[in-house]
């Protein structure tokens, strides 16, 4: 059975080089879940999974997680084939956590697979010792926002804001693991566009073309977010003259929000 570890106690157990390394949120333990991380086992050498901290996944996904880190990680350290459990506040691929593992074989699953090979670039270029390895997506038939999507429907008739039930809503309807994205864009006080992010694009670019086509006067809009967007998108928002974005969670402050705020975008937390 593995064990739960704490981030500066990971070279105690774990020598640089020396393990594989995979991460998620594991909220509502799946199937799919269980496929995944068998697969990364395969490796022969010790399974390192990083567990998302309440904190991060929140930022993400809004209401979740559904059940605490603690629990998740004790539930994905006890699987067999798992070694070790490790709860973090960042990505596993951020650099602070791979400066400690140094991991010997770093695991994507293909989701988001444009971003995650601009990652791939980027640990490669400063961990050339490390491989990665992009293992299949699972069925789109098994993951948890299909678990949930009662639980979330339940949960969003408590919200009596309508900005705030459409953004989560249209979040909802995201199908992928990395986290459910909802945006909405509002023109004179009417949402006239909404977009769930996908494995291909984020949700603030969906949106942004869907009041395009429109032919919405994108400089007169405001934009409603589960999280701040990611510089890409930032710079799309800023090009259409976008000057308010308001965002429902955020756990650091990233790329995106300080490239909008160098362009004197107004950003708010909304409440």
């Amino acid at each position: 059975m593995g064990k739960v570890l704490k981030l500066n106690e990971i070279n105690k157990f774990i020598k640089p080089y020396s393990s594989v390394s995979a991460g998620g949120f594991f909220d509502l333990l799946h199937v799919g879940h269980v496929r995944f991380l068998k697969k990364c086992s395969r490796f022969k050498y010790p399974l390192v999974v990083s567990i998302m901290s309440d904190k991060y996944v929140r930022s993400m996904k809004g209401g979740r997680p559904i059940q605490n880190q603690n629990d998740r990680a004790e539930i994905i350290a006890s699987l067999g084939f798992v070694d070790y459990a490790v709860i973090m506040n960042l990505p596993s691929y951020d650099f602070k956590y791979l400066n400690r593992l140094k991991p010997n074989i770093y695991i994507f699953s293909k989701e988001n697979l444009e971003f995650r090979l601009n990652k791939k670039r980027e640990i490669e270029s400063k961990y050339p010792k490390t491989k990665i390895i992009f293992l299949p997506t699972q069925s789109k038939r098994i993951s948890t926002s299909l678990l949930e999507q009662n639980i979330i429907e339940k949960k969003l008739k408590e919200l009596k804001d309508p900005i705030k039930f459409e953004v989560y809503k249209t979040a909802a309807q995201s199908n992928i693991e990395i986290g459910n994205i909802g945006t909405l864009i509002v023109y004179k006080n009417k949402i006239v566009a909404k977009a769930c992010n996908t494995s291909e694009e984020h949700a603030e670019m969906r949106a942004l073309k869907i009041a395009k086509r429109k032919k919405i006067p994108l400089s007169k809009c405001k934009i409603y977010s589960t999280i701040p967007p990611c510089k890409l998108c930032a710079e799309k928002i800023v090009q259409h003259k976008i000057k308010e974005v308001y965002y429902m969670n955020t756990c650091f402050k990233g790329e995106g929000l300080k490239f909008l705020e160098k362009n004197n975008t107004k950003i708010l937390k909304y409440n």
